[in-house]
């Protein structure tokens, strides 16, 4: 049973990579990734979440409170605001110096233990992230 798992391992850890680093959703889905799940993201959820994330605008830290309220850190500034889950997505609405202020929902991906790909509306690529806790 070991040399069987053993022997998989090139293949599994193959596709981790090229789920990885795939630009689009449809890419993703393509190589056989399935976004999270209503539950799967409301459970995902349901505690304290602590997370480093990285998009092309840059990279940093938030965290996800209990209670739908969030915090956002990067290297020049900081932001707050609330977060939910809805019909499948993981939505932000952080202060005016994020998207205007603007709500933004988006897909996850599982593509590592815990780091996650996000993916807009339009199918492209939000960014990263990796929870810490």
């Amino acid at each position: 049973m070991k040399q069987v798992l053993l022997s998989l391992m090139p293949a599994v850890i193959s596709t981790i990579i090229l789920i990885g680093c795939v630009s689009n959703e449809k890419a993703l889905q393509d190589k056989g990734g399935v976004p999270l799940t209503q539950n799967e993201l409301a459970s995902m959820h349901s505690r304290l979440r602590t997370m480093q994330w990285e998009t092309e605008k840059g990279s940093g830290t938030a965290v996800y409170n209990i209670d739908g309220t969030a915090s956002v850190e990067w290297g020049s500034g900081s932001s707050t605001g609330n977060w939910r889950v809805a019909d499948g997505h993981l939505c932000t609405k952080w202060g005016p110096e994020i998207r205007g202020g603007a709500e933004g929902c988006y897909t996850l991906y599982q593509i590592e233990e815990n780091t996650f790909k996000w993916f807009k509306p339009d199918g492209t690529s939000h960014g990263t992230t990796t929870y810490t806790n």
